[in-house]
């Protein structure tokens, strides 16, 4: 029966292949931030371990790796945010003006106390970017030539597959179509690439050299390793090998788009992280894809626009399916997840229905089933409400988990809002309070999210909670 496993994940990569072509739709997307994780975790879709995991990737400005995770761990359909605008850089460059921002952020564990603090300096002056805080970096970026100076990872080295952070130095520069990099860290590690461009498809690789002791031994066991990625309008493929590994680590996303904006549109995405026992040196996975040799993740949505009762504004219906597959280092067993939801209805009325199936190998004997309500016909004010259940087989339903949300939003710079949610069905076993509060001004920018818990016998006391400020220059 080993031979099962392996067979749905390559129909699993067949069927990615053969049905990707065309470009991203965001509309049918979930833009990500923080809030949005604390309410995943505060309603048990994701562990704190894993909330922190996507946090981090936030922090690190690695919004494409957290909708990823997001995707895998939630079921989340999410869109990562945009790059600057390059027209903002050029009249900056043309300025000649300094600008940026200080920021202080906290982060509060379940007892109230500060965990980690934060305090970063982020400052454009002309062509040069300088970060100092949560990472050290200097870089340099001009028509097709880039410098990077300090702490450097994934995102420097022009790699698709997460790596570690170095310290050292990354160049690279474009001539014409192609492209030419190169890496030294301060361990004396040196990473040579080429890479050619255009009209949407870029294909490149890289490969790592290590020095050598002088009793020959690698330094710390390391092999020169060689990395080849392909992107394409349609998804992107990267596979990097080191000598010793019996596969090598392969990261997959595709995507495609059918339909017209006012009409019909349907979505569909796959991603997908494949790698054996061991991983080459420079390369880092979250604990999600590095504990499963294989994680697959796929999204449908459908969209259309609704008219009832002769009304000339149609709203948007939407409905999603969300796959999971996993398969643990080690074994030859899958773990899958499912969840299929819709949503509709006009502003001031909107209904979203889903049902999720923690384990679908098995037959699904959990389920879990919720229903939301949310209104934003006032004109400062939105109003939500749900109700979340599971459904065990041959055990019946669990005690329901309800919540009631007010947000307050006169405008994009001040938003404030609170949650309150009970866990168990009734209030004296237990409940949750979430605020989330936001105001920006042309200065300074400052937000908070926290998550207040009381339980039968104890007080009401914070379990985690983000603060940030920032000042802008």
């Amino acid at each position: 029966m080993k031979f099962i496993p392996r067979l749905l994940i390559h129909t699993f990569l067949l069927f990615a292949a053969v049905c990707s072509r065309a470009e991203t739709m965001d509309s049918v997307y979930t833009f990500l931030n923080e809030n949005r994780i604390f309410e995943w975790w505060d309603d048990g879709l994701i562990t704190g371990e894993e909330a922190e995991e996507i946090l981090s990737k936030i922090e690190e400005d690695n919004f494409a790796e957290a909708c990823h995770l997001a995707e895998a761990l939630a079921l989340e359909n999410c869109a990562p945010r945009g790059k600057p605008a390059e027209k903002e850089r050029t009249t900056l460059e043309k300025a000649g003006s300094i600008k940026g921002f200080f920021a202080y952020k906290v982060k509060a564990d379940s007892a109230g106390k500060i965990r980690d603090t934060f305090l970063d300096l982020d400052m454009n002056f002309y062509r040069f970017h300088l970060h100092l805080g949560s990472r050290q970096q200097l870089s340099y970026r001009h028509r097709g030539a880039e410098a990077y100076f300090g702490q450097i990872a994934s995102r420097e080295f022009h790699s698709q597959i997460g790596t570690d952070t170095l310290w050292g130095t990354a160049l690279s520069y474009t001539l014409g179509k192609l492209r030419f990099q190169g890496v030294l860290d301060s361990a004396l590690n040196l990473q040579a690439g080429l890479g050619y461009q255009k009209k949407g498809l870029s294909v490149g690789g890289f490969a790592w050299f290590h020095p050598e002791h002088p009793e020959g031994d690698v330094i710390q066991g390391q092999a020169s390793s060689v990395v080849l990625q392909l992107k394409i309008p349609e998804g992107e493929i990267a596979s990097w090998w080191q000598p010793g590994q019996k596969a090598p680590l392969t990261r997959l996303r595709l995507q495609k788009n059918f339909g017209k904006k006012d009409s019909l549109q349907i979505s569909w995405q796959t991603s997908a992280y494949i790698h054996g026992k061991e991983i080459p040196e420079q390369a880092y996975l979250s604990s999600t894809y590095a504990k499963n040799k294989f994680t697959g993740t796929q999204a449908v949505a459908v969209s259309f626009p609704t008219r009832l009762g002769g009304r000339s504004d149609p709203w948007i219906t939407k409905i999603t399916a969300n796959a999971r597959v996993l398969s643990p280092l080690g074994t030859d067993s899958l773990k899958s997840r499912l969840k299929v939801s819709a949503e509709s209805g006009p502003e001031f009325f909107r209904v979203a229905a889903s049902a999720s199936c923690a384990e679908a190998t098995d037959h699904c004997p959990q389920n879990d089933l919720s229903l939301k309500l949310s209104s934003q016909g006032f004109s400062d004010f939105a109003l939500g409400a749900s109700i979340r259940t599971r459904h065990t087989r041959h055990q019946g339903f669990d005690a329901p988990r309800t919540e009631g949300t007010i947000t307050y939003q006169p405008s994009p710079q001040l938003v404030s809002g609170i949650t309150l949610m009970i866990p168990q069905g009734y209030p004296q076993r237990q409940f949750q309070v979430r605020t989330e509060n936001f105001l920006g001004t042309g200065r300074i920018q400052s937000g908070l999210v926290v998550t207040f818990r009381r339980k039968q016998g104890e007080n009401l006391h914070p379990i985690h909670g983000n603060f940030q400020i920032k000042l802008l220059f």
